[in-house]
């Protein structure tokens, strides 16, 4: 049986569609208050809009109608974080009732879950809610050759109904491509960010929360790209991180998973079948997910024997 992953959402192979960008602004966005929402925003609170650029780094727009007070930021704040952890990006009119921010790339975010809050001068910053997305320049997205630190930020509804941008900074990374899953083993393709391969190379699953030793298995390297398999019948139960090791056990590791793509997060999202398997720890069901990170990991169940009911 071979499949790839299947999300709730809808297809997502597409490539080659442009992102809406607007025009770059440099007015002032003084005599605006928090009173000065517009219709459809008042009584919910500022809702922004995000476009992606095609390079990573995304635009924040948000309607704002002009009255007494001081300049507007979008403010950034890393949840659980210390005090420091946070980035402010100024405001900019670009039409009339229109504010705009940018976010590049190449911005300092430390990885984790960035809240985001409107502050109007001396006002307290207020909790934004989240507006249309249109992230279709990240599908597809290949971060360039020289990328040493692969940034990735992609914005989504809290579970409160708040918008946050969720921000991943790694290196190396593994980005994970298409799931294969045959008889008694996923294979998958992928492509290395951050380090070279060399002969030693190497894909690693990693029991987690456990002092059993981890699998180690043979990879086939095709230039920056890769195919790795994990055999299910040697997997104990429990819950198995993949990682891979680009240049022998002294080397660097780097997590398995998908994000330059958009979507955000995938637990929810994508779903994989889960195969029937006998093996070294007897019979099990072992099946690939996306933790809520966006890392690709197996999970492995033990199951009675059906011969035991007979």
């Amino acid at each position: 049986m071979s499949t790839s992953s299947t999300s709730s959402t809808g297809s997502t192979g597409s490539t080659g569609i442009k992102s809406i960008k607007s025009t770059k602004s440099t007015k002032s966005t003084k005599n605006v208050s928090t009173s000065a929402l517009t219709e459809s925003e008042c009584g919910t609170g500022p809702r922004a809009h995000c476009v992606a650029e095609a390079d990573g780094g995304l635009a924040f727009e948000l309607g704002l109608s002009g009255a007494e007070g001081g300049q507007a930021v979008l403010l950034l704040r890393r949840r659980r974080g210390q005090a420091t952890d946070e980035a402010r990006l100024p405001l900019a009119q670009v039409s009339p009732g229109r504010l705009r921010a940018e976010l590049p790339v190449g911005t300092g975010l430390r990885e984790g879950r960035w809240d985001a809050y409107l502050v109007l001068g001396e006002d307290a910053p207020v909790r934004m809610l989240p507006g249309m997305n249109d992230l279709r320049a990240l599908l597809g997205r290949v971060p360039g050759k020289g990328e040493d630190l692969l940034r990735v930020r992609i914005p989504y509804p809290t579970k409160d109904g708040h918008l946050a941008v969720r921000a991943w900074q790694r290196s190396p990374h593994v980005e994970a491509g298409e799931l294969y899953i045959r008889e008694d083993r996923l294979t998958f393709q992928g492509r290395l960010f951050g380090a070279e391969f060399d002969d030693g190379a190497y894909l690693e699953a990693d029991p987690r929360g456990s002092d059993e030793p981890s699998l180690r298995a043979e990879v086939v390297v095709d230039g920056d790209e890769f195919t790795a398999t994990v055999p299910y019948r040697m997997l104990m139960p429990g819950l198995w991180d993949l990682r891979l090791g680009a240049s022998g056990a002294r080397g660097a590791r780097g997590r398995g998973g998908g994000l330059p793509d958009g979507i955000a997060p995938k637990e929810a999202r994508f779903t994989h079948p889960a195969l029937r398997v006998s093996g070294e720890y007897g019979p099990v069901d072992a099946e690939p997910y996306y933790t809520v990170d966006n890392d690709l990991s197996v999970k492995v169940t033990a199951r009675a024997d059906e011969s035991e009911g007979n």
